[in-house]
């Protein structure tokens, strides 16, 4: 991250020691060179896809009032089993962690391109709407990154959940992505509750079962 950035962020009333903490981490200023520049495995081959990330962003609120952005992406694709073989969608950062959890869910074998970490810097423009254009940029390039390194794979490039990912309509996607996050939270509460049903009671000390058999056979 360069100078400029830090300044942009500090103008906006962000405390400095959260930009320090960032900094600090290990490989932060490789982690993200490396991100940016991506890497071709002995495996990749040319993208059946071109992408446009749009530069600008649409800046919307979510049901609690937190700001959120949205990035307007077109693709055109000459694989055969895509319906749409030209789009324009718009999805927000969430969406893809939710394409690459996805990914690594289904495709366990395969090292899925990173995408950039959500830094508490990141975090703290999205719920301030402080406007970092930098910030912004390079996020979008590096969503973009991590799209055409996908589907230069391939293997993930025929993923049921990439094509969903671009050809569903935005609000359509919204609505499924929101619903598999509520089934998967509510698995996961039932699967904690099913555990402690499961689990056996804690066997009383030696002295209380002695005690109750004597107040039985007192009784």
């Amino acid at each position: 991250m360069q100078m400029g950035q830090f300044g942009n962020l500090l103008a906006g009333g962000i405390d400095p020691t959260i930009i320090s903490e960032v900094v600090k981490k290990p490989n932060f200023l490789t982690y993200h060179k490396n991100l940016l520049q991506g890497s071709k495995d002995s495996h990749s081959e040319e993208s059946p896809f071109e992408f446009q990330l749009g530069d600008s962003v649409e800046k919307k609120l979510n049901s609690l009032g937190v700001p959120f952005f949205l990035y307007q992406l077109t693709y055109t694709t000459t694989l055969p089993h895509y319906h749409i073989k030209t789009n324009t969608i718009s999805r927000r950062f969430r969406d893809f962690v939710w394409l690459r959890d996805r990914l690594q869910r289904f495709f366990p074998g395969v090292i899925v391109p990173a995408i950039p970490e959500k830094s508490a810097i990141n975090t703290v423009v999205e719920i301030t709407g402080i406007d970092n254009t930098e910030t912004l940029a390079y996020r979008r390039r590096a969503l973009l990154k991590f799209l055409e390194r996908v589907t230069v794979h391939p293997t993930l490039r025929h993923s049921k959940d990439l094509q969903t990912f671009l050809e569903m309509e935005t609000d359509a996607f919204e609505m499924m992505r929101s619903q598999g996050d509520k089934e998967e939270t509510i698995s996961n509460v039932g699967g904690f509750l099913m555990g402690l049903l499961k689990r056996k009671a804690p066997e009383a000390p030696q002295f209380i079962i002695d005690l109750r058999s004597l107040i039985e056979k007192v009784i």
